[in-house]
């Protein structure tokens, strides 16, 4: 992951360690108590989109999200980024050119969305 990347991760959540190609979990304060945890899995350039299925197809809550990093890298990581939103547990998926967000809460209704910058 470049220095441009994690400061892009770390701008967006000043409390998140930004790790190459690793799973951490965030627990979330809520009124200075903990009251849920919930996974950010982040699928660095690292790991191969061959394997991105087996990694997406496993969160450990609801409230999960998977950053996935090159999903247009090439003719395999797009490939497996369209495998990834057919998966079931992927209910909302955003494809942010370069980066997939993948979120498994059932609660919303199953979409795939595609930002323009």
């Amino acid at each position: 992951m470049s220095e441009a990347e994690t400061a892009y991760l770390a701008a967006g959540c000043r409390s998140a360690a930004v790790c190459q190609d690793l799973f951490w979990k965030v627990r979330v304060r809520e009124n200075g108590g903990f009251v849920r945890q919930k996974e950010l899995m982040v699928v660095g350039r690292g790991i191969a989109p061959r394997h991105w299925t087996a990694v997406v197809s496993r969160p450990s809550t609801r409230c999960s999200v998977c950053l996935l990093f090159g999903i247009r890298a090439s003719k395999a990581a797009l490939q497996a980024w369209n495998d990834v939103k057919r998966l079931p547990e992927a209910v909302v998926t955003f494809d942010l050119y370069d980066y997939g967000l993948v979120f498994y809460d059932r609660s919303k209704q199953r979409q795939d969305y595609i930002v323009n910058f």
